[in-house]
């Protein structure tokens, strides 16, 4: 095997399974808003103990 358990879960799962961005800003003569909405998939981190490998849920963030 050329990857470890580490590297091999890496590449399968180590990055979101997808992702949203949506942004928009408004502005009034001096006065100004600027907003993004982020959604992220779900991912996994690993460990070289599988008991310890941490799965996250999809996650919506805001900024403003």
């Amino acid at each position: 095997m050329r990857f470890d358990r580490i590297e091999q879960r890496r590449i399968e799962r180590g990055q979101p399974a997808d992702s949203l961005r949506v942004g928009g800003d408004w502005q009034r003569s001096r006065l100004g808003v600027n907003v993004g909405l982020f959604r992220i998939g779900e991912f996994c981190s690993f460990t070289a103990n599988p008991a310890d490998d941490q799965q996250s849920s999809s996650k919506w963030l805001t900024d403003a």
